[in-house]
């Protein structure tokens, strides 16, 4: 099984495979280059050469480059410049959300699964163990609060 690396947009469910050889181009409206990694996203907001992403040889980490006057964003923070990217990072590119995801593994049927490295994190919002208790408390307090209403009601 060979080590993938991707940028994912959930809510279209475009995938697009990273080229661990050379700079991957996000931008609008420009021509796919002979070596393919060309990440199009078609939207006035993004610029026709917006960022960058390559892999660093000597240290073996991902960077995003933006390029662009519009604006990009990794994990609701601006960008200007390049940032080491790291498995999970949301980046913003105008009104797209994409995630920046490492290992992935492929196998023979051409379907990928995540490895199981312990720091994936997930882009889909997770409920924390405070705000769990916190909707206990808030639907124990309702429950309290409607049989006391419902007891002062009976005769």
């Amino acid at each position: 099984m060979d080590d993938l690396v991707y940028l994912t947009n959930p809510s279209s469910g475009q995938t697009w495979g990273l080229n661990q050889t050379q700079k991957n181009i996000i931008g609008r409206g420009i021509s796919k280059n002979k070596e393919g990694n060309l990440i199009l996203l078609s939207h006035p907001t993004v610029s026709k050469l917006h960022a960058h992403l390559w892999l660093d040889e000597p240290t073996q980490r991902w960077y995003f480059e933006n390029i662009s006057k519009n604006g990009s964003a990794i994990n609701g923070k601006d960008i200007f410049g390049k940032k080491v990217l790291y498995n999970g990072d949301k980046i913003t590119i105008g009104p797209f959300e994409l995630f920046f995801c490492e290992n992935l593994l492929s196998n023979e049927e051409g379907t990928v699964e995540v490895k199981k490295t312990g720091n994936f994190s997930s882009p889909v919002n997770s409920i924390s163990k405070a705000e769990i208790v916190t909707i206990f408390l808030i639907f124990g307090f309702a429950l309290a609060l409607f049989y006391v209403l419902i007891k002062k009601m009976s005769p």
